[in-house]
Parts: structure tokens; sequence; C-alpha cells
């Protein structure tokens, strides 16, 4: 692996550790704005999520104990909720998250990154493209951004671009379709970044992520 990629994963590591200290903050330590935030995100990312998982119910309780709190504050019984996408098969599915994968690669490059910095985009990129669609990019928040960069984070472990872009595309449909999907490629992908992250001392980071995002569930124990 070059150092530029090693680098790079480094520093969405650090962006993980500080989305998840703040996230893991008593939801009465944070302003009104915040908590909307978050509720807001979490409704996001349930609503693509599939409901049999243990993920769908850390992040179900997570969601509760913000509205809880925005509910004991007067903030409104019913915090802004962001409409859900659509139901989609998986092969829809394939083609949006590969859509908006290509999107951000041609954006970042036309912007004159580099191929580290575009593919962590095109990641990013694709997954947001099945939440929001192209058009709602925009309104994404940046807590909205920096978790998909912690949810997108081992697809950059999977190997050459082709195959980072295979790895995000099957572990989309996974969170929807779990049979329908590859995941001998996201499990893969997963685990080669686990391992970089074992080398690397960053056994701590890698255990608190493993209470939060989906692809957890292709961790060993």
């Amino acid at each position: 692996m070059e150092v530029g990629f090693i680098v790079g994963a480094v520093v969405i590591c650090g962006l993980a550790l500080l989305l998840f200290s703040n996230f893991g903050k008593d939801p009465t330590k944070k302003t009104t704005s915040q908590l909307e935030r978050e509720h807001a995100l979490h409704d996001q990312v349930i609503s693509t999520t599939d409901t049999t998982s243990s993920a769908y119910q850390r992040r179900s309780e997570a969601r509760d104990r913000v509205e809880k709190e925005l509910q004991r504050r007067g903030a409104g019984q019913e915090p802004p909720v962001p409409s859900e996408p659509a139901a989609l098969p998986p092969g829809e599915i394939r083609r949006t998250v590969a859509a908006g994968y290509e999107e951000g690669w041609l954006k970042s490059k036309s912007e004159g990154k580099d191929d580290e910095k575009a593919l962590e985009t095109a990641l990013v990129s694709g997954l947001l493209n099945r939440l929001v669609g192209i058009d709602g990019w925009s309104a994404i928040a940046p807590e909205m951004v920096q978790a998909m960069m912690m949810e997108t984070m081992p697809f950059k472990f999977a190997g050459s671009r082709d195959a980072c872009r295979s790895a995000l595309i099957e572990y989309a449909v996974w969170r929807e379709h779990p049979v329908e999907a590859d995941t001998a490629i996201v499990g893969r992908a997963v685990s080669s970044m686990a391992h970089q992250m074992e080398d690397s001392g960053s056994i701590e980071l890698l255990e608190s992520l493993r209470s939060i995002m989906p692809w957890a569930a292709f961790l060993r124990d």
C-alpha cells in the first residue's frame, strides 16, 4: 500500500473518531441544533438499513435517545425528518450507487484532486446517492457527510478503483437485501481495513466503530 493511501486512511480514522466521540456524548450536553441534525442523520441511515440487523437496532435506540431529549426541551414533538428514499430492487440500487460513485469521481478529478481524494469523494457520493439522490447532495449536513465517510471507509481498502466501487455497491445492496448481495467482496474489504487498523495500533477505534457501523457484521469476533 502506498504511503499516501495510508496517510489518507489515518485522516479518515481521525474524522471517524471525532464524529464517534460527538455521537457518544450525553444528549443533554448537546445543543438543540446538534440534536436535530443528529436525529435527521439517524433517520436517513435507518431508512436504508435491514430492519432485522443489530445495526438497525443500535441506530434506532440512539435516535430514540436524541428524540426524548428534544421532546424534553420542547423543541417539538416531531424533529425534522428527511423523506425516506423509495424502496429499490437490488439491480436499481447497484445502478444508483454506481452512478453516484462515478459522479463523485469525475467531479473530484475536474477539481484537480488526486486519486486518493477522488476515491474518498466517490465512495461517499455513491452511498449518498442512494440516500438522497444527486439533486439532494447540496442539502446534506456536514455530520451526514462525516458519517458516510465512516461508513464507506472499509471500501478504500478493497484494492483497485473498480474493486472499491464493486465493494461499495454490494455493501449498499446488502444493507437492504442481504441475501442478494455478493457478501464475499464486502467481507474482504472490511477484513483488509481491520487488518490495517490493527497493524497501526488503532484497535480501540475499530472496536468503537464496531458498535455503530453496519459493516461491523463482517468483522471477526
